[in-house]
């Protein structure tokens, strides 16, 4: 059904937190006394990029792009297979609506149980720890973190994260993601490519190629000595060894994500379909109440 869209949107939002959280070229930060543990310095990282709060933004905004397109097709799927037939205008304009309305709270209710269920802290650290941890030592990421909370931090990492969204949202539009087919048939097919693709590395190598595009605009937005900082940086050891791990460990976030994250968002995007089923049938039968006999009526007569 149309609702593993859930899953993909799902499953590219946390691609981001590997881009967002790696990306930046941090000015290094002096450590002060005995490093953190490693566990400490993953959720403190994730903090200090707001990592959560941007994925569920991001997971949003590609379930609202699809959503947006969704009415329209299964209301043409209707009409395509003829299941208006025999209906009066108003029960034509009443059952639209509750397709509407029905999506509405569908993709309402996978919001807010992704969101809540699964884009938790603890979610985040069990997923990016066992990552991060193999590239990065617990001093390497609190200075990153460090790095994340000041301002040329958090203007880095927001204009990174700006990027990669729009740059994820132009690559899932190019191969019509957002555009759904009135066949579930065909969507499903549609987004099980997509899936073999993401998996293959092709999206995300063009997310890529776009991103080292837009670089020279995003060093535009700093200032001189802004700018003058983060190269300061990049000619440390920490600042060449972040270069070298981030598209390795981005890598491997996602593909982390997509065997542990995305079957489960699948599973609540089911489930939340199926209990809208429930709200769907009872109001179809309201509406159709008076329908049955004026269609039976119209039917012709078997020899």
């Amino acid at each position: 059904m149309q609702t593993r869209a859930a899953r993909a949107a799902l499953t590219w939002s946390l691609a981001l937190l590997a881009f967002a959280c790696t990306c930046a070229r941090p000015a290094a930060a002096r450590q002060v006394g005995p490093a953190p543990d490693k566990t400490a310095s993953v959720k403190s990282l994730l903090e200090a990029s707001a990592a959560r709060l941007r994925s569920a933004e991001v997971f949003e905004e590609l379930l609202g792009r699809y959503q947006k397109n969704w009415p329209d097709a299964v209301i043409e799927g209707y009409r395509s297979k003829r299941l208006f037939e025999g209906l009066t205008p108003g029960e034509t304009a009443q059952m639209e609506a509750l397709i509407r309305e029905f999506s509405d709270r569908m993709f309402k209710g996978i919001k807010t149980r992704v969101v809540g269920e699964l884009l938790t802290e603890e979610s985040f650290v069990s997923l990016c720890a066992p990552v991060f941890e193999k590239y990065l030592d617990a001093g390497e990421m609190s200075r990153l973190a460090v790095f994340a909370r000041t301002p040329a931090g958090r203007k880095l990492i927001d204009l990174t994260f700006k990027n990669l969204r729009e740059a994820v949202v132009a690559a899932l539009d190019e191969r019509e993601f957002f555009k759904v087919s009135p066949s579930p048939e065909e969507d499903e097919a549609k987004l099980d490519r997509l899936q073999a693709e993401m998996r293959g590395g092709g999206v995300f190598a063009e997310v890529q190629r776009t991103l080292l595009k837009r670089a020279p605009g995003v060093a535009a937005e700093f200032t001189p000595e802004e700018q003058r900082e983060l190269v300061a940086f990049s000619q440390t050891p920490l600042g060449s060894k972040v270069s070298g791990v981030w598209l390795p460990l981005s890598a491997e976030l996602l593909q982390r994500n997509a065997a542990l994250f995305a079957p489960r968002a699948g599973e609540i995007a089911g489930q939340v379909m199926e209990e809208q089923m429930e709200f769907f049938k009872e109001r179809t039968a309201e509406i159709l109440k008076n329908a049955g006999p004026r269609r039976r009526a119209k039917r012709p007569a078997r020899n």
